[in-house]
């Protein structure tokens, strides 16, 4: 009966384990949406804090081109001001980045604690937040953007030995998942600037960036339909500039060109 219980404990905790990534997954999706992926970082701790029970949470950490630190751009479950507070680091020569998220930023792979006293001893940089926290086991995974990281998803545990590794496995498979969500979104993001590019350059001169002739005769039409709809009056201001070949010729091409733009 014994060996029954704990097996039927096992059997729970792993379907437990699965339902939970599921859920991640399905928030990692919302990551390609701009408008959502910031609330989707706060999604997926929260998720991992609801299903683990009332004292696990969650933290997203990024890290910012140039900065010493990461930003925990989200953090949920308990102590969520305190996780959020906490100052994590990818450097090696810093106290803040001797913990599993440094450790993981710079290997580029899970770093686990199944027991943080253990790991980070009495005195260490984070026993005090571990002590102070209730925090027994966490996990660490790197998040990759084509192949550099960019920062990591952090679970923490208040349970001994909670990140066995079909769990670590999983957890790994989600912040790929993560990871390749920023891809697309980046991906997204340059095919939207694009289409911008594509967009304005069809309606304005690419030198003076002044509106081209299709949108001057665009803007021309519908002036003279509110004149006539309003019976009112305006004036069209023709510029002529002579003698741009001879600067051109003198001067060179570059010089023209400086021409027309401050007269533009």
């Amino acid at each position: 009966s014994g060996a029954f219980a704990a097996l039927k404990r096992l059997h729970h905790g792993q379907a437990r384990w699965r339902e939970l990534i599921s859920a991640l997954e399905r928030e990692a999706q919302q990551l390609t949406d701009p408008d959502v992926r910031a609330m989707a970082y706060y999604r997926i701790a929260r998720l991992h804090s609801e299903r683990l029970g009332s004292r696990d949470k969650g933290v997203a950490a990024l890290q910012r081109p140039g900065a010493d630190f990461l930003e925990n751009v989200a953090s949920a479950g308990p102590d969520r001001e305190r996780a959020l507070r906490v100052r994590l680091s990818a450097r090696a020569d810093l106290p803040e980045g001797q913990g599993l998220t440094g450790r993981a930023f710079r290997s580029r792979q899970p770093c686990v604690s199944n027991d943080y006293i253990a790991t980070f001893g009495e005195t260490g940089h984070f026993s005090k937040v571990v002590h102070e926290s209730g925090t027994r086991s966490g996990a660490a995974l790197p998040l990759l953007q084509y192949g550099e990281p960019i920062g990591a998803l952090v679970f923490l545990s208040s349970e001994l030995d909670a990140f066995g590794p079909e769990l670590i496995k999983l957890l790994q498979r989600l912040a790929e998942n993560v990871g390749f969500a920023l891809e697309n979104f980046d991906r997204a993001d340059e095919k939207t600037r694009a289409d911008e590019r594509i967009e304005y350059l069809a309606s304005h001169d690419s030198l003076t960036n002044l509106p081209n002739r299709e949108m001057f005769n665009g803007l021309l039409r519908r002036t003279i339909d509110a004149a006539g709809r309003y019976r009112s009056a305006f004036a069209v201001l023709f510029i002529d500039l002579d003698r741009v070949k001879i600067i051109n010729a003198l001067l060179g091409l570059d010089a023209g060109d400086m021409m027309l733009v401050e007269f533009g």
